[in-house]
């Protein structure tokens, strides 16, 4: 067994096993290390490592040391510290706080990346900058259906306000994906999305409000099949020859396909895919959903997405379109 000082490891790694040095010495040695560089520098003996209790508030976003040449304890498996310490060289970690915060609030993987250079910005410190790096893939549901939203809804707008098609069927925007991936976090995305979809139906509606004013009457607000409705600018409505049936298959069709090319695309051993798509995957998608759009969104507007169609579809109903926002095409809402 060997008993060589960790500095003189060529692999620069911290194995309990290889080092005479208790795990608690080098904890202590860490802390020190770390509140010296920040002008912190107390005795050795009033010096305790830093521990993280994991009945811990996880919206406490204490500020960890990761700094390079720092000691860094191990996250446990269920989010907890202990076992043996992370080389800070290789982990992607950003604090143990964030990183604690992230896998008890999102479900995510105590692992999952997270911006290692924001230790080292002079932002790091403020509570917004935690937050937001804590929670950026909530963060990223919320913007990424909010301008989804704003584009789709948006150029249903232009086409039905600005050429005064008085027939034109409502809601054939764009949609997203949904993810299968459902676990007790689901909640959280789930609401990001919803927010999202709510809030670019409310932006879309304030830019638009005079122009629809001017098409349906001040103060009139109507559903399709009404020859002036523009209920149909946040969300979708099917066809008023549609049977429930149809409305269903239609909607089927469109979503299977989304999904299955999703995850061919996804997929790493898919023969002739790189590995998650590549950097081309988000071009993919837009032709996929462009392809949907044109082959199947006469017939119910192809929602294919719950989080695009119910946050609009409940604004609109907020806006005063009634519950016939709800009711429409025999509740095909639901």
């Amino acid at each position: 067994m060997s008993n060589s000082h960790p500095d003189e490891q060529s692999s620069g790694q911290w194995t309990n096993a290889e080092t005479s040095r208790p795990y608690e010495e080098w904890s202590q040695a860490s802390t020190r290390h770390d509140r010296q560089l920040s002008g912190l520098t107390q005795h050795p003996d009033a010096v305790q490592s830093q521990s993280h209790d994991p009945d811990e508030d996880p919206m406490k976003l204490q500020k960890w040391s990761t700094r390079p040449g720092d000691h860094v304890e191990h996250i446990g498996e269920h989010g907890d510290a202990g076992g043996a310490p992370l080389d800070t060289n290789t982990t992607t970690s950003s604090s143990q706080g964030l990183q604690f915060a992230r896998s008890k609030l999102l479900g995510l993987h105590p692992h999952a990346p997270i911006a290692e250079e924001h230790d080292a910005t002079k932002y790091s410190s403020l509570w917004w900058s935690k937050v937001r790096l804590a929670l950026r893939e909530p963060f990223a549901e919320f913007f990424g259906v909010m301008i989804l939203v704003l584009f789709g809804d948006g150029s249903v707008a232009q086409v039905l306000l600005g050429a005064n098609d008085k027939t034109a069927p409502g809601g054939n925007g764009y949609g997203g994906y949904q993810s299968i991936s459902w676990g007790w976090a689901f909640p959280v995305y789930f609401l990001a999305q919803f927010l999202g979809g709510l809030v670019a139906a409310g932006i879309i509606y304030g830019n638009y409000v005079n122009d629809i004013n001017a098409f349906e009457g001040h103060g009139v607000r109507t559903v399709p099949p009404s020859p002036t409705a523009t209920a149909g600018i946040f969300c979708t409505y099917p066809k008023a020859y549609m049977t429930k049936a149809s409305m269903f298959f239609s909607e089927f069709i469109a979503s299977a396909i989304l999904m299955f090319v999703i995850f061919a695309l996804k997929d790493d051993t898919n023969n002739g895919v790189s590995q998650g798509g590549g950097n081309w995957f988000p071009l993919g998608l837009f032709f996929l959903i462009f392809g949907i759009g044109a082959c199947f969104g006469v017939e119910t507007g192809y929602a294919i997405n719950l989080a695009r169609d119910f946050g609009p579809r409940l604004m609109s109903y907020a806006l005063g379109y009634g519950h016939e926002v709800f009711s429409a095409g025999g509740y095909y809402f639901w």
